[in-house]
Parts: C-alpha cells; sequence; structure tokens
C-alpha cells in the first residue's frame, strides 16, 4: 500500500499548485465524505447525504438534533483552521491543539460537557466494545503528557515519513485522551494536519472496526508494568496500514474530482431541494419538540453513566466475576433490536426516530474465569440487560434476564453472531421518568437497578446450588 500511496501522490504532485478553483472542486467533493466519516464514530446519525445538504443549504434535517448539526459546522471549521495553520507555516504545539479542539467542539453549544479547549480535569470511566475499562492517563498528568508528545513530534517530524509518524502521534494522543470528550476526532484532525502538512491525502477511514482493533492492537503492545512509553515502543504496524489505506482513498477521490470523473452529489440544488424539502425542520419541527427530544437524549446518557457506576459498586465483593458491556447502541433504521427493547416496544406500542439511538447494557458473568475455576457453565449462562429507551414526553429504563445458548463459543470470543439469546418475560422490570433528567428521582433509579440486580443473581445462586446437589435446591 505504501508503493500505492507513493504513486498516488506523485500523480497529485504533478499538478501542484492547485489554483483555487481546483482547491474547490477538490473541497466540494471531499469535505462531506471527511465530515460525515469523522463524525460517523460519534454515533452520529447524519447519513452522508444529510451532512452534504446541510453543508449546502445549512437547512436542518427534522428528527436530528441539533448538536449533531454542530458537529458538523466544528469539524468544518477545525478544517479550515488547519489549513489556515499550514498557510501560516504553524507546527502543532500546546496552544494549537487546545486551539482546535475549541473551534471543534464550541459549535455543538454544550461547553459544559466538551470543555472547549481546556484539558480535563477528572477522570471518567470509559468502557469499551467488549465490557472492560479504557485505562487512559490521569487529568492530573494530561498536560505533561501532551507536551512530552509534541516534544517527540518536533523531533521526529522530519526524519520519519509522514504516516509513521501520524500512526504513532495518533496512538499516544488517544492513549493520552485529554480533554473531556471529542479526543478521537481530535486524533483524527491532527493526523490530517501531519499528513496533509507532507503533501498526502488526508484520512477518510470508513471501517470503524478496523479502526478500533487497529488501536486496541496497539495497546496491547505496550508493556502493562510500563504504561508510560514513549511512542518509538509501540507497535503501530496495524494502524500504519490503516491510515495508508485512508490517505490513499482520499488522493483518488481528488485526483478524480480534478480530472472531473467524481463530482459533488449535491451540484443540482434543485434536484436535491426537492428530495428533502418534506424533512426540513424548519417547516414541521417546533423549537418545543426538540428541546424535549434534546432533552431525552441527554437523559439517556445521564441515566448511562448512572447505571455504569452503580453496577460496579454494587458487584465489586461478589466471589464470581462479573463482566459489564455497553453501552451497546441500536437505531430503529438497523432493524437490530435486542429481545429487551423488542418486548418494551411491543409491549408499549413504542416508535423511535429513525435517527434515535436507544442503549442497552449487558450485565453477565466472566465464563472464562469460572470455566478456569472448575466450576459448572450452565448456571451462569444469562444475562441482565438494562435498557434505557425514550418515548413520547418521557424515558424508560427496562430490565430483563436473558438466558443464552452458545456453550464455548462465547469463552473464545468468536462467531457471537450465532449466539442464542432468549427474553425471559417474567423477568421485565421497568421504570419510567420525564424526559429531563433533572427531574428523575435517583434513589429511586439506583433501588431499581438493586432489585434487577437481586433478582439476576437469586437466580443464579439458585440455578448453582441445584446444579451442586444433583438438581434440588437445598
Amino acid at each position: 500500500m505504501r508503493d500505492k500511496l507513493e504513486i498516488l501522490k506523485s500523480k497529485l504532485d504533478a499538478r501542484r499548485p492547485l489554483s483555487e478553483e481546483q482547491v474547490k472542486r477538490i473541497d466540494d467533493v471531499l469535505l462531506p465524505r471527511r465530515i460525515f466519516a469523522t463524525n460517523a464514530f460519534e454515533n452520529h446519525s447524519l447519513t452522508l447525504d444529510e451532512t452534504r445538504y446541510f453543508l449546502e443549504t445549512q437547512r436542518m434535517v427534522v428528527g436530528k438534533l441539533e448538536r449533531e448539526f454542530g458537529r458538523v459546522r466544528g469539524v468544518l471549521e477545525a478544517m479550515r483552521r488547519t489549513r489556515e495553520l499550514m498557510v501560516q507555516s504553524r507546527d502543532l504545539s500546546e496552544e494549537v491543539v487546545q486551539e482546535l479542539h475549541r473551534v471543534l467542539t464550541t459549535p455543538i453549544g454544550l461547553d459544559d460537557r466538551y470543555c472547549p479547549g481546556q484539558y480535563k480535569d477528572r477522570d471518567l470511566p470509559i468502557l469499551g466494545a467488549d465490557g472492560t475499562r479504557l485505562d487512559f492517563v490521569s487529568h492530573e498528568r494530561a498536560p505533561e503528557e501532551v507536551g512530552k508528545l509534541l516534544a517527540w513530534y518536533g523531533s521526529h517530524r522530519d526524519n520519519l515519513h509522514a504516516v509513521d509518524l501520524a500512526a504513532r502521534f495518533h496512538c499516544w494522543f488517544s492513549r493520552i485522551h485529554p480533554f473531556m470528550e471529542a479526543n478521537g476526532r481530535m486524533a483524527r484532525l491532527l493526523d490530517d494536519y501531519i499528513l496533509e502538512r507532507a503533501g498526502y491525502g488526508p484520512t477518510l477511514f470508513d471501517e470503524r472496526q478496523r479502526y478500533y482493533a487497529a488501536l486496541r492492537a496497539a495497546e496491547r503492545s505496550i508493556v502493562s508494568q510500563n504504561r508510560d512509553v514513549c511512542p518509538d515502543e509501540i507497535d503501530v504496524s496495524p494502524i500504519v496500514s490503516l491510515i495508508e489505506t485512508a490517505s490513499a482513498a482520499t488522493l483518488q477521490i481528488m485526483i478524480e474530482a480534478l480530472e472531473e470523473r467524481i463530482k459533488p452529489g449535491g451540484t443540482d440544488l434543485d434536484t436535491r431541494m426537492q428530495i428533502f424539502d418534506k424533512i426540513l425542520s424548519g417547516h414541521v419541527d417546533s423549537q418545543e419538540e426538540r428541546r424535549i427530544q434534546e432533552d431525552k437524549e441527554t437523559t439517556k446518557l445521564a441515566i448511562s453513566r448512572e447505571i455504569e457506576e452503580t453496577l460496579k459498586q454494587r458487584v465489586r465483593s461478589k466471589i464470581v466475576p462479573f463482566v459489564l458491556a455497553g453501552p451497546i447502541k441500536f437505531q430503529q433504521n438497523n432493524q437490530q433490536l435486542s429481545p429487551l427493547i423488542s418486548e418494551a416496544t411491543q409491549k408499549h406500542n413504542l416508535s423511535f426516530a429513525p435517527s434515535e439511538i436507544l442503549y442497552e447494557y449487558h450485565f453477565a458473568p466472566d465464563l472464562k474465569e469460572i470455566e478456569t475455576r472448575g466450576m459448572p457453565l450452565k448456571p451462569f449462562m444469562k444475562l441482565l440487560s438494562l435498557s434505557i429507551l425514550s418515548h413520547g414526553k418521557n424515558v424508560g429504563v427496562y430490565s430483563g434476564i436473558l438466558p443464552f445458548d452458545f456453550g464455548k463459543i462465547y469463552i473464545k470470543q468468536e462467531n457471537r453472531a450465532e449466539i442464542i439469546m432468549k427474553l425471559d418475560p417474567g423477568s421485565v422490570r421497568e421504570m419510567q421518568g420525564d424526559a429531563a433528567y433533572q427531574n428523575w428521582d435517583l434513589n429511586a433509579l439506583k433501588k431499581f437497578i438493586f432489585a434487577s440486580l437481586d433478582e439476576y443473581f437469586g437466580r443464579i445462586e439458585l440455578e448453582y446450588m441445584q446444579t451442586l446437589n444433583g438438581g434440588s435446591a437445598t
């Protein structure tokens, strides 16, 4: 891929310097794709067409959160700012990094959450897709580590290939996680600065699973007892391959745009107006409806954090190890709802906006550890599922026990699509509250979670005792 990348770069270099008209032709094609691709990592519901349409018209689409359009504005302004920095021959520094974060996040309009331009002031627990806690640099050391990373960058920017430099920078920046929010978008933005400064195409990551797998592989290369290593000591080969592919993809698009073999999707604006005019927010969506939608999404996120903390605190003393996986996120338009969400949806005749995100946590025994201890697996073959749904002017929390049957497939972490998981309808519990989180009774929410846990553990313990006693509980 490196050879292909260099060939494509040479083809583009032969056309440099580009005229303003040529730059615009590339931007019209590439910018919507880049903005859509980086925001897609943040469970962003806008499609590529909707992103492009908003960039062309500044008109928001109904059923989407206003902050999602703020994300689009933020990424666009940050990309424009990196281009200005290159024109000004300004290189990466702490001032530049903090400025870019401010430009990226201020348009979202959630300053209390994003803290634009400020390093994180506390450590928040963040779970990976497999339920394990991600271990980042502490907030006290984040500024110092950013300084070390930038010093390393300054000493290597002229003797490392831009792709290798970007890969190591990306991995180490992600490891520091210096801001409260938007660290992934920042890492990708800074990658693009490094690549474009050297004449390569910016990144266009469209394989999320490969992206996260590459980062996890690099993380595993860090010796556990020496977590604070410099970027030179990390095996970043999967990230290098990923960046080469992503940069080559954008170079190809840039060349085809210059040759007019590819054109912007929104050139025929009249046609696009006809497609989207029926769903424009300014025509059918009220400010009150938008506020309620924002409240519901904020409440679901807050409840997610409450569930994470409550579950972790509740089970610290349990002898048998348990793992928390989530949040697993569903959308109505992917039609891959879990058994618990499907049950609640049918019972209450719920309907969700296509863009709405539905959250679910799975709490389960660590079967691999249980097998290692020589304990019987069957009593533990069940999950506790906790779903957070919104409907009307309310948000609901639902719990249920999901027995499963797939033997050792789970232990090997293979073929997870083959898992057979059913809901025990008799175990379903529910609690509903106002769309605004400040109106929730947190003590009642905790009691609900504890009651769900007690029933879950009770069933496991009963079946475990039955197994030990040959089928009859004592």
